[in-house]
């Protein structure tokens, strides 16, 4: 017997390959709805889903031969993962994926903002390269040395660790501040407590709004002490 997975994200022929050594076929289909879902995978043994498929109640108790939600990433907001487990439908995730791509972006930004990448880029190719144009030198001063400067990392989970040892490596100062779900702090070792809760006060208060009401499930607030 043939076992259907649905999947709206596309899917590489490596995968293809393993599911059919099971006798699985990956069925491509739009479920970018809670209709859409419905339509497309109502007779699914299993879907792979992407980060905004909707899988709603409704969505869910409608797949009634389903007994796989396999989240292609890390995060699950977007899977009602209590009425998965009432119909018996076991959800998966996989919980190394994108950590080093999301930390090397990370390091990427921090680089690109430290030596004024995107700004002298943009002068170059405007021709102020030529003698007697002062416009980089404008823009490059000052322009501070990464291994003088002191990191800060709001929260040291898989993501955060990783970006951690690699920043490690341009000789910079790092501080953590890693809180549970009630805003507390417990501390991340290796990296040290030391001056994060002033670091925080006095430089990266600005982003308290922006934070806190896009993730929080993670509230690192209020400050320690």
């Amino acid at each position: 017997m043939s076992f259907k997975v649905v999947s709206g994200i596309g899917g590489a022929d490596a995968i293809k390959a393993e599911l059919a050594r099971v006798d699985a076929e990956v069925v491509l289909a739009p479920v970018w709805t809670e209709e859409d879902i419905i339509k497309s995978a109502a007779d699914a043994d299993a879907v792979m889903v992407g980060a905004t498929e909707p899988y709603t109640r409704k969505a869910i108790e409608a797949m009634k031969k389903c007994r796989v939600i396999s989240r292609t990433g890390v995060g699950y907001n977007n899977i009602d993962v209590n009425t998965a487990t009432e119909n018996g439908i076991a959800v998966a995730i996989v919980t190394d994926a994108s950590i080093d791509k999301v930390s090397d972006h990370a390091l990427a930004f921090l680089l690109a903002f430290y030596r004024k990448i995107v700004p002298v880029d943009r002068l170059v190719r405007q021709g102020a390269w030529q003698l007697r144009r002062r416009e980089i030198f404008e823009i490059r001063v000052p322009t501070v040395r990464l291994n003088r400067q002191t990191v800060g990392v709001i929260g040291a989970g898989r993501i955060g660790g990783a970006f951690v040892r690699k920043v490690k490596a341009f000789g910079v100062k790092v501080i953590v501040y890693q809180g549970d779900e009630k805003g507390e702090y417990r501390g991340a070792p290796p990296y040290g407590r030391g001056v994060w809760a002033s670091f925080l006060q006095n430089d990266v208060s600005r982003i308290r709004n922006q934070i806190l009401p896009v993730s929080p499930r993670y509230n690192y607030f209020p400050l320690p002490g």
